[in-house]
């Protein structure tokens, strides 16, 4: 190589490594980082013309034929790998394999997204580089989280802000005006169409799909909770108590009244739905009138009651076409869950909005403390339909009363909940329906027949809809994630406001295998394990000291 072909390399590669720091350190290129990167490529074809015979001998020499073959290989499987690495970034899909789909989104989710007809973007509002640790662990991990929800569609967005930065983005969202905002790091809204909703941690996919749907609400439902008869508290956050189940729907975005017929008088409005939780007292002859008229004007009720109490409300119950039993549904799988007048419900009604996503979820019952059977009474009026929504495990038995001994008899599935309404104009009979609504088989027809007419009719009189659980513990905070108990309440309610888009999300555990161990099991297991490896590994250690000299 001549001593110019030399210098002109030298001068290329210097001119090369000055162009990329300075694009390096400055983060840019400026005017001078060109005129290197020019000197780089004048260099380099100097070197090329002054010794291009010395060139073309290493180009034709036999070994470089060779190599050149193999640079070609591992060229192409670069560009293979490069173009594999570009598409999986550009077109990013995951495989769930996982039995509960912890890596997939939820039917709902999917649903809500579908339903996406404008632009949904997630403002996500950070400290900037005072930013914690902790902070940034949480940032990355609300990042990942929602990459399989920008996977689905393209109308979901997301966008970080640095609050020091965007200090107009910032007021537009009253940061500065939140309560916990020295406390918090992260601040989470979702907008869609001039609407935003907060999410607050922790940020999974139930919350995240909660804001979604709620932002895109118009109007907000309110609910009465009656009070005055001994019924469960709201308020309360003691095992016997309603709070999660309270903070379940307002994070649907429904509002909740409690409401007392003795201090409050009539409301003056009818509300979207009335719940009765746990009455242990008599009702007042006005109140049990009122909600047969509220009713009769096409009101929504959910009723829970346990038996054995005094609640007085199996006449009003009879009036609707429902016979509540007041006894006491046994299994004897319950006492897996307590003791054996702990009710599982592990059929569902498949064909039901409330009940139809829990049919999936196989082997996971509902959790009934001390319940009673509900039924359709025998002279059940024709204009109305039934829905057993939940049944008990087919080696069920009711009994009068709790005692120490009762004989089984009659061992069969037990009603546990039911709704009653009216029969649709529209439905046809099912051959596979029974006298009382049996399964529901014929459910699926009537709903698409009664969303076709509020569609084509929406001033229409909404028609009533009554639900009856033989139970309230299952609402209670000591219950309500047991199996699939939070799911059912807060999908009846739901429904019963024509809200199915808020049914709940459960909560995806991944499976696991619990291992009993006994006590001659884990003397076997430490014999496997510790000691028997310490004599082998001692033998080899005695057997090469003796035969060190051979």
């Amino acid at each position: 190589m001549s001593p110019w072909g030399k210098l002109s390399l030298l001068l290329s590669g210097c001119s090369l490594i000055i162009a990329a720091g300075t694009r390096f350190i400055l983060g840019g290129w400026i005017t001078i980082s060109y005129i290197f990167l020019a000197l780089f490529v004048v260099g380099l074809l100097a070197a090329l013309i002054l010794d291009y015979k010395l060139y073309l001998e290493i180009l034709t020499a036999k070994t470089t034929k060779n190599s050149m073959s193999l640079g070609w290989s591992l060229l192409l499987v670069i560009i293979g790998i490069s173009a594999a690495g570009y598409f999986g970034h550009r077109f990013n899909r995951t495989f769930d394999l996982t039995e509960e789909k912890i890596n997939s989104l939820s039917p709902q989710t999917e649903e809500a997204l579908e339903s996406l007809k404008e632009d949904l973007i997630l403002y996500i509002f950070y400290k900037g580089d005072k930013i914690s640790e902790r902070g940034l662990f949480t940032k990355e991990e609300l990042k990942n989280s929602l990459i399989l929800y920008k996977q689905k569609t393209t109308k979901f967005k997301v966008r970080f802000v640095d609050t020091y930065k965007d200090n107009a983005l910032a007021e537009k969202f009253n940061l500065s005006d939140l309560p916990d905002k020295n406390q918090k790091e992260i601040f989470v809204f979702a907008e869609h169409e001039g609407r935003s909703v907060r999410i607050t941690a922790p940020f999974n996919e139930q919350s995240i799909t909660s804001a979604l749907v709620k932002v895109k609400k118009r109007t907000t439902k309110e609910i009465y909770f009656l009070v005055g008869h001994g019924e469960k508290d709201l308020q309360d956050d003691r095992p016997d108590g309603l709070k999660i189940f309270q903070q379940g729907l307002m994070d649907s975005g429904l509002t909740l009244k409690e409401w007392s017929f003795v201090q409050d008088g009539a409301p003056a409005k009818d509300p979207e739905v009335v719940l009765a939780i746990g009455s242990r007292r008599p009702w007042l002859d006005e109140e049990t009138q009122w909600l047969k008229d509220y009713l009769k004007r096409g009101g929504r009720i959910l009723i829970a009651l346990d038996p054995g109490e005094k609640h007085n409300l199996q006449p009003f119950l009879k009036e609707f076409g429902i016979n509540y039993q007041d006894n006491f549904i046994l299994t004897p799988q319950g006492a897996f869950f307590g003791s054996a007048a702990t009710a599982l419900g592990a059929h569902f009604d498949s064909n039901h909005p409330i009940t139809r996503r829990l049919t999936a979820l196989k082997n996971v019952p509902a959790i009934f403390n001390r319940a009673s059977v509900v039924e359709a009474v025998d002279e059940f009026p024709e204009e109305w339909t039934t829905s057993r929504l939940v049944r008990t495990v087919d080696a069920s038995f009711a009994v009068p009363e709790l005692k120490e001994k009762v004989k089984i008899e009659n061992l069969n599935s037990q009603t546990v909940a039911i709704e009653v309404k009216p029969k649709s104009e529209k439905k046809k009979e099912s051959p596979l329906s029974d006298p009382h609504g049996g399964h529901g088989e014929s459910e699926s027809e009537e709903e698409d027949s009664e969303t076709s007419n509020e569609k084509e009719n929406p001033q229409k009189k909404k028609e009533f809809r009554l639900v009856v659980f033989g139970d309230s513990d299952f609402l209670t905070n000591r219950y309500i994630h047991e199996g699939v108990n939070r799911d059912l309440a807060l999908n009846t309610v739901v429904s019963l406001v024509d809200e199915e888009d808020l049914i709940t999300i459960r909560p995806k555990q991944a499976k696991g295998t619990k291992i009993s161990l006994t006590k001659n099991h884990r003397i076997s297991l430490v014999t496997m394990v510790i000691i028997l490896p310490l004599i082998f590994l001692s033998l080899s250690l005695w057997m090469w000291y003796r035969r060190r000299e051979a």
